[in-house]
């Protein structure tokens, strides 16, 4: 792991604790991954993943730049070079593939236009965290946005706590901190 994109300085490493197993006939275990931090307190942390398919974790990417990836950690974030077995898969692909839903890294802003600030309305008091269709995404002054509407209950996908008042229209994909405000479900809906 290393403090930036260009940076030979290296800050800390991941390691597996315990190898993930794959039996024929039983549950499957994923494999334990620990950031040991040289400049950390404390210095070894849990290694951040979320799922990209079903049962499949991965490290959480905020960003690329010159082969590595900037990834999440428990506080904090580290760039890493990848292993060459190693996919990535941009959450705009993922929130366009799986169902979708904003999170509660959503700050209820809607706007007309990715990008235009004097655009954005706050989708309302009753408006919270749920399910959306992603209808298209876009980078605009490098931040990723995402056109959204309110999910269809009749679209075969009960949604218990839907968002509330009907909405349309591009949000960030990441809150201030880098964290999502659009996720996808890998079981469906």
């Amino acid at each position: 792991l290393f403090a930036g994109p260009e940076s030979a300085r290296q800050i800390g490493e991941a390691r597996v604790v315990k190898p993930g197993e794959w039996p024929a006939n039983a549950p499957c275990t994923l494999p334990e991954i620990a950031v040991h931090l040289s400049a950390a307190e404390p210095p070894v942390q849990e290694f951040p993943t979320m799922d990209f398919a079903r049962d499949r974790p991965g490290a959480i990417v905020l960003a690329r730049r010159n082969g590595r990836f900037k990834i999440a950690l428990q506080a904090g974030t580290a760039w890493a070079e990848p292993v060459a077995s190693a996919e990535f898969h941009a959450l705009e692909t993922l929130v366009s593939t799986y169902p979708a839903r904003l999170t509660r890294s959503w700050d209820g802003s809607v706007c007309a236009a990715p990008g235009d600030s004097a655009s954005c309305t706050d989708a309302g008091s009753g408006a919270k965290p749920g399910p959306v269709e992603v209808l298209a995404h876009r980078t605009v002054a490098g931040e990723s946005w995402v056109e959204v509407r309110t999910a269809d209950p009749a679209d075969g996908c009960p949604h218990p706590g839907a968002v509330g008042p009907p909405i349309r229209g591009w949000v960030r994909m990441h809150d201030a901190r880098g964290n999502p405000a659009v996720w996808f479900d890998t079981r469906g809906c």
